[in-house]
């Protein structure tokens, strides 16, 4: 059996498709197509159901992915032995983080490298769910609490939404600073699939009607109303300091966020740079965020 067959096979187990595992191992999906039938063939086992909806696993599928899940954590384990003491605050830590948070802990990263000069940072910033249990990352900030697994899981902070237009867009449409901005200013709002919660409740106030412009990450909405394309919605704690938007709404009580700081218990009690940059952004959320 190769190495690569497996790993391939559990990130399809848990993607679900063999399009999502591409997208996430950054490979071509017939290649993710061939790692998967050769680890069949290896094992003369149907290991997944096709179907229109997807990969599903069938029964061997299922007795196969724990022992996929240890042997990649016993290789993880084998690295980070061979690697630095783990009694030393130095290497690297991944951290995954929403998009819309990223461009604001970024603001903070060279604070972070001062205080812990021995550790190296790999930031990814995505929605999509990170699966701690395989260690897609050694720290996370999810918007929702997770229910399993052997994590330690602490509330980060709160964050509440409010309506920015920039300073010329606002001064030339005063109706953005009342509820008739629903009606005749324009909008630039995320793409549903990226935040449905607060586009649901912008078509609700829109009565239906969709913002012209529709982004694929927060910072591309917020760049567009920088100038002038429109109003948008934004974190209030993230865009209040930034001079090219102007807040003109009190918090909509509807949109509020909880963020959930979470990585592998072991880690934490076992990895001491990990531990590190834990305790540095828990304190980060407590001055400048909760």
């Amino acid at each position: 059996m190769d190495w690569n067959d497996a790993k391939v096979f559990s990130v399809v187990a848990s993607c679900g498709s063999l399009s999502a595992a591409a997208r996430q191992l950054g490979m071509s999906q017939p290649t993710v197509g061939r790692h998967v039938e050769a680890l069949e063939r290896a094992l003369d086992s149907r290991l997944f159901d096709r179907g229109p909806r997807g990969y599903s696993l069938t029964e061997q599928g299922r007795e196969l992915l724990p022992h996929i899940y240890n042997m990649e954590r016993a290789a993880l384990a084998v690295m980070d032995h061979g690697g630095n003491s783990e009694n030393q605050i130095h290497g690297l830590v991944r951290l995954a983080v929403p998009q819309v948070t990223s461009s604001y802990l970024t603001r903070f990263l060279h604070d972070m490298l001062a205080e812990l000069p021995g550790i190296e940072i790999e930031l990814e910033a995505k929605n999509d769910f990170v699966n701690m249990a395989r260690r897609e990352a050694d720290i996370a900030l999810r918007t929702e609490m997770p229910q399993s697994g052997d994590l330690r899981v602490k509330h980060a902070y709160s964050v509440e939404i409010g309506i920015f237009g920039s300073p010329e867009y606002v001064a030339a449409h005063p109706e953005a600073r009342s509820e008739e901005r629903f009606t005749k200013c324009e909008w630039v709002a995320l793409q549903r699939d990226v935040s449905a919660r607060s586009v649901d409740w912008l078509t609700r106030k829109m009565d239906g009607r969709r913002p012209r412009i529709r982004c694929a990450t927060a910072a591309h909405v917020h760049s567009a109303a920088e100038h002038g394309a429109g109003l948008c919605m934004g974190t209030i704690a993230y865009l209040k300091d930034n001079p090219r938007l102007e807040l003109v709404s009190p918090p909509v009580s509807e949109l509020r966020y909880d963020y959930w700081l979470v990585s592998h218990a072991e880690l934490l009690n076992r990895q001491k740079r990990v531990r590190a940059v834990w305790d540095w952004l828990d304190a980060l959320f407590e001055r400048e965020l909760r």
